[in-house]
């Protein structure tokens, strides 16, 4: 499978594996490597990663639904209005 066919979140994936990482990761970056372990350790022993993205993935629900509740009300009357108009 060629990259181009990947979805996109996998392709962002490769790239920071493929140039990212190594540009950061490197035994000359020791401050960036040591900051980037204690981060990375504290976050998976405090659960933080996954309530992160727990968090983030309620949050973006509920911004869709109230968008979906303020813009269906309007939608349906121009729908409607339109509908009326063509026939």
């Amino acid at each position: 499978m060629k990259i181009e066919e990947l979805p996109f979140k996998y392709r962002i994936k490769d790239y920071w594996h493929r140039f990212g990482l190594p540009k950061f990761y490197n035994s000359n970056n020791m401050i960036y490597n040591m900051f980037y372990h204690v981060w990375k350790g504290c976050g998976v022993y405090t659960g933080f990663i996954r309530k992160y993205n727990t968090k983030k993935q309620i949050a973006l629900e509920n911004a869709r639904q109230a968008l979906e509740e303020a813009f269906t009300p309007q939608l349906k009357s121009m729908l409607s209005k339109k509908l009326q108009d063509g026939k």
